[in-house]
């Protein structure tokens, strides 16, 4: 079975409150820290900053842990709000936002001292030994009575006029239910598509990421 065969790419209808992203570096595994208040996003002053404080950015980001932080990732056009100083977490919250911090937008920085993070990164692993519960499992088997749609989406060698590759869709039906206790899907209430980018070899073991959770 293909170890690496899913490249998740999430979409939602907008992004939350409180969530982060990483800006302005060499991989999606590293940048400048961002995060999401009142529909914009704003950086992260590098004050009280520490692994921990990097730790819970990688892993609310679906990474295995944290490498590295640093300022200086910024560019000269950096603009925007400020939105966290004096950061304080005790590495066990789920979002940065659970940690202490002065207040939103409240700070002494310039954008010279925004943090960036450089996160872990590394291939899960299906495990057979952890499944859905019994009654879980017969739901999904059932495939009905779905509120949610995942859009697999497989690229082929074919490409179209404007040179973007031509996409094999294949739509799944599934539960919130299930999929909340899969992290790597962050599915909220509001939630009604997912699109996941899957390679074409792979996708017959789609259903089995779902059906048993990732360790």
């Amino acid at each position: 079975m293909c170890n690496t065969c899913f490249v998740l790419t999430l979409t939602y209808a907008s992004p939350q409150e409180g969530e982060l992203r990483l800006s302005g570096g060499e991989s999606q595994a590293e940048g400048q820290v961002e995060v999401l208040h009142n529909g914009k996003w704003g950086t992260v002053c590098v004050n009280g900053w520490g692994m921990k404080e990097a730790q819970v950015v990688c892993l609310q980001l679906n990474f295995p842990g944290a490498k590295s932080f640093e300022t200086g990732m910024t560019n000269e056009t950096t603009s925007g709000p400020i939105w966290l100083d004096d950061v304080n977490c005790d590495g066990n919250e789920n979002k940065l936002v659970s940690c202490s911090f002065k207040g939103w937008g409240m700070h002494d920085c310039t954008h010279k001292e925004d943090v960036g993070v450089v996160c872990e990164t590394g291939s899960k692993y299906l495990d057979h030994s952890i499944s859905l519960s019994n009654d879980l499992g017969q739901l999904f088997d059932t495939a009905t009575n779905c509120y949610l749609n995942i859009l697999l989406q497989s690229p082929t060698r074919n490409r179209q006029e404007d040179d973007v590759p031509e996409m094999v869709e294949t739509i799944i039906c599934a539960h919130k239910a299930i999929l909340s206790l899969f992290p790597h899907f962050n599915v909220f209430p509001e939630t009604t598509n997912i699109t996941v980018e899957v390679r074409k070899p792979c996708q017959p073991y789609f259903s089995s990421l779902i059906r048993y959770l990732v360790d």
